[in-house]
C-alpha cells in the first residue's frame, strides 16, 4: 500500500514556493535551515537562467529524520514559468543521487510516472527562490521490513554521505490535460489548458543540478541523547510477584491507557513493576527511537503511550487473546512530527506535537517533567469491532509502563520492638541507601542508612521528627539520593510528590532503598535504539508493613474484625488498611471467606481481594511462573 499512498502525498503535496507564499504551510511548524548552512552551501551552475542547490545539515544522528530543502533559483531578468518543485519519487523529473560512506550509491524508490498537470505551473519572478521542504530524505531510500513492519532506512550507517539533486523538465507544450468531466450516459469529455507561444518560450525546460551536498550520520553522544528511568517496585513476603498490590490503581488510570489485564487493551490493526517513567532528553527536534522491555516470566500490566507490539490485528477472539512478556514502541521524540506520522498527506511539511489531553488529577499529569522531550506514538482510538482506520496520535513527556515481575527476595523484618527495628539483608548487593519510616502509633520516625551489606543483620532505631517537619525532611533526604544517582532535579521531585503517600505517609513500618542499575537491567531488560551513551535507570525497592509475620497477622485479624463493625467509617478504614496489608491479609480473607459468615459479610471481604488480588488475571500461568521459575 505504500506506493499508493506515495501517490497520494505527491498529488496532494508536490513542495512548495516560498513558506509566505504558500497558505497550508500556516499550519506548519517553521523550521528554517541554520544561517551557516543557507550561507555556505553553494549553488550548482546556472541553465538557461535557473540554478539549484541542496540544503542539509552538516551532521545528523542516527535515528534523526534527514531533513532536507531544495532551492531552485530564477536568476535571469525576465519571469519564467516552472512546475512546482517536484518530490523526488518521480525520478522523470527530480532524483536525488546520495553515496553512501562504503562508496555505492543508495537504491531510490521509483513510484512510476506522472504526468505534468497545469496546476504545477507557476511564475517565477526574477531573483525569486522556489523551495521544496523534505522532513525526512530517508522515506525514498528507505524499505518495508515484513519481520519487523517498520520502515528501515540506509541512513543507520555511520560515516560521510555525499548528495546532489537533479531537475528535469520537458517543454511545455501547446496543451496539458486539465481535467476529465462525465456525463451520465458515461461519456467523457476531456478539458485542456491551452498556452501560448509566448507562454510556452518563458517555460523553463532542461536540466539543473545542484552542487554536490557533504553530511555525516553519526551515533549519538550524551548531548544528543540522554535517557532516564525511575521505577518503584512494592516488595511483600510470600508474594509471588512484585506490585502485585496495584490491581486497584491500574484500574483507577485514565481509560485511554493501553493494558493487558483484566481485557486486552491493544491498537487496532487490521489484518495485518511500579509506575516505571522513562524520561527522554534531546535537543533534536524529531528523533526516531525504538524501546523495548522484557518482563521475563512477569507480565506488563498497563502502559502508555501505544505499544507498536503486541497489537490486536483481529485475529483472535477475546477469550483467545495470547498473554504476552514483552513491550516494544516506535516512537518519534521532539517537537516535529513529520506528515506520515500524523496519516495527514496535505503537506510535505512539519507538524507540532501536543500533548494528549489526560484528566488533570491523575498521577500521569505529576509526571511530565517539563525538560523532557516529548514523546509520540501513533495509537489507537478502538479495542475491537473497529473501522478501518483507527489511528490516534499520542504524545506524551515520558514512556509509561507497568506490570509485575518475579518478587525479589532482598530483605527480612527479624525482630522488632515499640522502638526500632532489625533488618535482616537477603540481596547479593549492598542496600544503600536504606530508609526506614515507622508511622506506628502517633507520630512519626525516620532513620537513614548509607548502607547495609549482603546478608547482614542491623537493629535501626528510627529518631523522632516533628509533625510540622513531615514528610519535608523525609522528601529532602531521599530527594538528594536520588539525584545523587543520576535523575535531574526536576525528576526527583515528580517521583517523589506520585510517592509521598506511598513512601512517607502509610500506616506502620516502611522500608525502602534504591536498588543498583545492575539489578533493575536484570529484573526488566531495557533496549533503546539507537543506543544513549547515558542510560541512568533508578529503582527504588519499598517494603510495605516492614513488621514480623506474628505482628502482621494480629493485625490483619482485627482489621477483618471491623469489616463487620456497625460503623461504615470504621468498615473503610479497615477495608483501605487490608488493601495496603499486602499477602498476610490476602492469605486470612481467603480464609474467612471459607468460614459461615453472613452474604453481607462475603461481600465485604471479596470486595478488599478484589482490590488486591492479581492471581485471577493468570489462567492460565506461564509456565515458567507456574513452575516457581
Amino acid at each position: 500500500m505504500r506506493p499508493i499512498f506515495c501517490l497520494i502525498t505527491l498529488l496532494l503535496a508536490l513542495g512548495a514556493f516560498a513558506r509566505s507564499a504558500d497558505p497550508t504551510l500556516a499550519k506548519l511548524i517553521p523550521r528554517a535551515m541554520p544561517e551557516a548552512v543557507v550561507r555556505d552551501t553553494p549553488w550548482g551552475a546556472a541553465v538557461d537562467g535557473l540554478q539549484c542547490r541542496l540544503l542539509l545539515l552538516p551532521r545528523y544522528v542516527v535515528g534523526e529524520p534527514i531533513w532536507a530543502e531544495v532551492e531552485v533559483k530564477n536568476v535571469s531578468a525576465v519571469e519564467r514559468l516552472v512546475p512546482r518543485i517536484f518530490t523526488i519519487y518521480f525520478p522523470k523529473f527530480a532524483t536525488l543521487t546520495i553515496t553512501g560512506p562504503k562508496g555505492t550509491t543508495l537504491p531510490l524508490e521509483n513510484h512510476g510516472e506522472m504526468p505534468l498537470l497545469p496546476r504545477m505551473i507557476q511564475p517565477l519572478a526574477p531573483g525569486a527562490t522556489a523551495r521544496l521542504v523534505l522532513p525526512d530524505v530517508g522515506q525514498f531510500f528507505s524499505a518495508w521490513n515484513p519481520v519487523t513492519r517498520r520502515m528501515e532506512t540506509p541512513f543507520d550507517t555511520i560515516g560521510a554521505y555525499t548528495a546532489t539533486y537533479t531537475l528535469t523538465l520537458p517543454p511545455l507544450p501547446s496543451r496539458l490535460l486539465e481535467s476529465t468531466t462525465y456525463d451520465s450516459k458515461g461519456n467523457h469529455t476531456e478539458n485542456y489548458q491551452e498556452y501560448t507561444p509566448e507562454q510556452q518560450a518563458a517555460a523553463w525546460h532542461g536540466t539543473v543540478l545542484s552542487a554536490p551536498t557533504h553530511f555525516t550520520v553519526d551515533t549519538p553522544t550524551a548531548k544528543d541523547l540522554t535517557v532516564h528511568e525511575w521505577g518503584v517496585f512494592t516488595c511483600f513476603p510470600d508474594m509471588q510477584y512484585a506490585n502485585a498490590n496495584r490491581k486497584a490503581e491500574w484500574g483507577a488510570l485514565p481509560p485511554v491507557f493501553y493494558h493487558q489485564f483484566p481485557t486486552q487493551r491493544l491498537r487496532w490493526i487490521p489484518s495485518a513493576w511500579d509506575k516505571p517513567v522513562i524520561d527522554f532528553f534531546t535537543p533534536h527536534d524529531s528523533l526516531r527511537c525504538q524501546v523495548s522491555v522484557d518482563f521475563g516470566v512477569g507480565y506488563p500490566v498497563v502502559w502508555w503511550p501505544c505499544a507498536a507490539d503486541p497489537v490486536d490485528r483481529g485475529g483472535y477472539s477475546e477469550q483467545a487473546a495470547p498473554t504476552f512478556h514483552k513491550l516494544r514502541w516506535d516512537l518519534t521524540l521532539g517537537t516535529h512530527l513529520p506528515h506520515e506520522l500524523l496519516n495527514n498527506w496535505e503537506h510535505n511539511g512539519w507538524r507540532p506535537a501536543t500533548l494528549y489531553p489526560l484528566p488533570a488529577t491523575s498521577w500521569p499529569t505529576q509526571a511530565r517533567v517539563p525538560s523532557a522531550a516529548l514523546v509520540t506514538a501513533d495509537g489507537s482510538t478502538v479495542e475491537r469491532s473497529a473501522p478501518w482506520v483507527s489511528g490516534q496520535v499520542e504524545t506524551e513527556r515520558f514512556l509509561y509502563y507497568d506490570g509485575l515481575v518475579p518478587a525479589p527476595e532482598y530483605l527480612h523484618c527479624t525482630a522488632e520492638d515499640a522502638k526500632s527495628v532489625t533488618l535482616t539483608s537477603a540481596a547479593a548487593f549492598p542496600l544503600a541507601p536504606l530508609f526506614v519510616v515507622d508511622r506506628r502509633g502517633a507520630g512519626v520516625r525516620f532513620a537513614r542508612v548509607d548502607a547495609l551489606a549482603p546478608g547482614a543483620t542491623r537493629k535501626i532505631v528510627p529518631t523522632a521528627v516533628a509533625d510540622a517537619k513531615w514528610p519535608v525532611t523525609g522528601m529532602t533526604e531521599v530527594g538528594e539520593a536520588l539525584r545523587t544517582a543520576g535523575l535531574f532535579p526536576e525528576e526527583a521531585d515528580a517521583l517523589l510528590k506520585i510517592w509521598q503517600d506511598g513512601l512517607f505517609t502509610r500506616p506502620g513500618v516502611t522500608v525502602f532503598y534504591l536498588l543498583p542499575q545492575t539489578e533493575y537491567d536484570r529484573l526488566l531488560p531495557l533496549t533503546i535504539a539507537p543506543k544513549p551513551p547515558k542510560l541512568v535507570r533508578v529503582g527504588i525497592a519499598v517494603h510495605p508493613n516492614c513488621e514480623t509475620e506474628p505482628a502482621l497477622t494480629a493485625l490483619a485479624q482485627a482489621l477483618i474484625a471491623q469489616l463487620a463493625d456497625a460503623d461504615e467509617k470504621t468498615r473503610l478504614a479497615a477495608a483501605s488498611r487490608l488493601t495496603d496489608l499486602g499477602p498476610v491479609a490476602i492469605r486470612l480473607l481467603r480464609e474467612a471467606l471459607k468460614t459461615h459468615v453472613a452474604p453481607e459479610l462475603q461481600a465485604r471481604y471479596q470486595q478488599v481481594l478484589d482490590a488486591v488480588d492479581v492471581s485471577t488475571y493468570f489462567t492460565p500461568p506461564h509456565p515458567a511462573a507456574a513452575a516457581g521459575g
